[in-house]
Parts: C-alpha cells; structure tokens; sequence
C-alpha cells in the first residue's frame, strides 16, 4: 500500500486538492473528514430520495441523502454519525429513529 508521503501534489483548489499517486490522479477534500450516505426507511417501508440539482452534468439527480463529515467550521472532529443525522435532516427534514451502521469504507 502507498503512504501518504507517496502522493505528490498537482493543484489546490478552494474545496479540493488535485494529487497524483503513482499513474493515478485524482481530488481530494480539503474541508472534510468523510462522507455519508443514509439508506432511510419511512414508517411505510418506502425509501427517502432526494432530488438535487447537480452543476458538473447540469441535470437533476434522484439520491439517498449523503453529505460530507467534518465540513462545517466548528466542526471538523464531526463524528459520522452525527454527520449522517445531520444530512438527513437538512435535505429530508427526517429525524430517524433508529440507526444502523450498514458499510464503511
């Protein structure tokens, strides 16, 4: 596996840091800390999908509610779980009952 001293910068951005690592390049995030994604049930056993606007293909998208840990200033020890309560809330206007670590990765 690479170590983090493997990656060699090519470019900042304001949110993202272009590197490169060995013939890879790829973005990484400056402002956060990790990424959720909330497979939420209703009472009625139906999916929550959100529909969102996206810039780089210029269409709207249907989507679990997702976010990104660590973003806000004030907060960037955000655990996951409260980032996940977090974006469900705000793109939902859910609050879950239960909650269940399905994946990380």
């Amino acid at each position: 596996m690479d170590r983090q001293e493997d990656v060699e910068p090519i470019a900042d951005g304001k949110r993202l840091r272009f590197v490169r690592r060995g013939t890879w390049e790829y973005a990484t995030r400056k402002d956060a800390t990790g990424v959720v994604v909330v497979a939420a049930l209703t009472d009625e056993g139906k999916v929550l999908l959100v529909e969102q606007y996206r810039i780089p293909i210029q269409r709207r998208t249907l989507e679990l509610p997702a976010g990104l840990a660590g973003d806000e200033p004030g907060a960037e020890q955000e655990r996951l779980l409260e980032a996940a309560k977090r974006e469900l809330l705000e793109e939902t206007g859910y609050v879950a009952d239960q909650w269940r670590e399905v994946f990380t990765g």
